[in-house]
């Protein structure tokens, strides 16, 4: 081991007593957890420390890239869209490289109008309380982790809590851009590798209360930010239950996650909701996720409780994605405000998640080709739903 392999595995606080010789998965989780444990958003309220912890920053990124391009060969990583510069934003973050091995994100396809096919996925619940904005962030996370560009849009307006569950207090949120006071760079927020969050800000008023002058005003700096932004996919975490704002998100994204739990009444409601939806104008793209089950046996179980019922009455089999265990480990992550997939990586809970995200991104590029116009298309129709025009036909 050279003195330079051996100074920054010291930077990564990697042991390395008694010859021990650290595997890739080691390195990786280890600068993990010094990424989230130093990263400048977690000191947005004290100047010093933030600028101390983007130096630090500089230093983990380095060692990391120095560590992996010895151990594999493999050179750099390949990193995010964000990058530390002297002019960088107060919500922005210093330079992360996505985790992966020699992985390279490719150019997303565009489809016949030039537009760049990024997925679209709404994550939604019948209830509150089945643990959708969980989900939402370790998905996230997973599916950064394969090498994929994430970004989270908070749009739980009323109840936003995305960035409490990464252990973050941004100032500033999509109230300030909707009333204008903030363009949307200024609030985007990039807490962990490949993941950047548009926070929310819990008590704002919901979209569909908006003037179509703010609702127009917000679209078109979401769409503008898209124009710029190299993010893979989009995730909206929307809130619970079935009001008009929840139906229209689902109705323009490309495709609808809904989280669920084995509880009856969460089955109720989530029946409920895929009725309202459908009703709204047909069916539309949708899977189904079981959160909070103690096995997939009873996951199964519940999604052919599901099926059964909207087979019936409404002609629909929504498919089934995957679940996630009940997990002691998800509560101690809530607890420190850490994402399990981070905290808890080798957690039953983790090892869920990393599965259903890689089955989102088999296939990945043919449906980013099918994604409906991308989010610019997003953003139409849901303008044209906020409107009151009719939304795009059912598949």
């Amino acid at each position: 081991m050279t003195p330079k392999l051996a100074a920054c595995l010291r930077e990564l606080e990697v042991d390395t007593a008694a010859g021990k010789t650290p595997n890739l998965e080691e390195i990786r989780q280890a600068w993990r957890d010094m990424v989230f444990v130093w990263h400048p958003d977690r000191f947005l309220a004290n100047a010093r420390i933030r600028a101390r912890a983007e130096r630090k920053i500089r230093r983990l990124n380095h060692a990391y890239e120095h560590i992996m391009a010895a151990m594999t060969g493999s050179g750099r990583l390949a990193p995010t869209a964000a990058s530390l510069s002297p002019g960088t934003r107060k919500n922005e973050s210093a330079s992360c490289r996505t985790p992966g091995s020699g992985f390279m994100p490719q150019p997303r396809p565009q489809n016949a109008d030039g537009m760049r096919g990024k997925r679209v996925i709404a994550i939604a619940s019948g209830k509150g309380g089945v643990g959708k904005t969980n989900f939402s962030v370790n998905l996230s996370l997973a599916l950064a982790e394969s090498g994929m560009r994430v970004t989270i849009l908070d749009a739980d307006l009323g109840m936003a809590n995305v960035d409490v569950l990464c252990g973050l207090t941004p100032r500033t949120g999509l109230a300030e851009v909707i009333a204008g006071k903030k363009s949307l760079p200024d609030v985007v927020i990039r807490p962990f590798p490949g993941v950047q969050i548009i926070p929310g800000v819990s008590g704002v008023a919901k979209l569909s209360d908006l003037t179509e002058e703010q609702r127009d005003s917000f679209f078109a700096a979401l769409a503008d930010y898209d124009a710029r932004d190299q993010s893979d996919l989009l995730l909206i975490d929307i809130g619970a239950g079935m009001s008009k704002t929840v139906r229209y998100f689902m109705r323009a994204a490309s495709e609808t996650i809904l989280v669920l739990t084995p509880e009856p009444t969460s089955l109720t409601d989530a029946y409920a909701l895929i009725k309202t939806v459908t009703a709204d104008g047909g069916i539309i793209p949708m899977r189904v996720v079981v959160n909070k089950t103690a096995s997939e046996a009873e996951a199964r179980r519940t999604v052919d409780s599901l099926t059964r019922i909207t087979r019936r009455f409404l002609g629909f089999d929504p498919p089934y994605l995957g679940y996630i265990r009940r997990d002691e480990a998800v509560l101690r992550a809530v607890r420190r405000q850490s994402p399990w997939v981070i905290s808890h990586p080798g957690s039953r809970a983790s090892m869920c998640v990393r599965r259903i995200a890689r089955r989102l991104t088999e296939n990945a590029a043919q449906a980013e080709t099918e994604a409906a116009g991308g989010v610019r298309g997003f953003f139409k129709r849901m303008s044209g739903l906020l409107a009151g025009r009719p939304s795009r036909p059912s598949p």
